[in-house]
């Protein structure tokens, strides 16, 4: 489980922070991918808008030692809002992770993840105009530390 957040304009002042279960999966020594599936409400009270995103993220190894891998990611997430102003909004960002499997049980992880660049678009809804974003070092929101379990 992991969560993102993503920004809904409303005026493009909205942020929602969206939960998603997701899964995640090395295909090999140098390429892994991860994805899921998320639902989340505005923040905006009353929060009658709902978010469903999409997550798919390919990662590739930089380094790797016999517990730890050092990758690049590149995540992307369309999402679409119902509700009182419809709309899509599709984020892509890029970044950095690391992830270190514990010796005592190897297929527990820990991870940390950052994605400085991202770039956003978000459709009309309502009374809003299509807008584009760019960000960088945009915000602490971009960094994501948690637990993996391989299965």
């Amino acid at each position: 489980m992991s969560w993102a957040p993503v920004e809904i304009p409303e005026g493009a002042t909205t942020e929602t922070s969206v939960g998603y279960a997701g899964v995640r999966y090395w295909f090999n020594r140098s390429f892994g991918l991860d994805a899921g599936l998320g639902f989340g409400f505005s923040e905006i009270s009353p929060g009658t808008d709902f978010l469903t995103t999409l997550h798919v993220e390919p990662m590739v190894a930089f380094a790797e030692t016999s517990h730890t891998i050092l990758y690049g990611n590149l995540d992307l997430m369309p999402g679409i809002v119902s509700g009182n102003a419809s709309t899509f909004a599709f984020q892509i960002s890029a970044g950095i992770g690391i992830e270190h499997a514990l010796e005592d049980m190897p297929r527990l992880a820990l991870y940390g993840q950052w994605d400085p660049f991202s770039l956003n678009l978000y459709g009309p809804g309502g009374n809003n105009p299509t807008e584009v974003g760019l960000g960088f070092l945009g915000s602490v929101m971009n960094v994501d530390i948690g637990f993996r379990y391989y299965f």
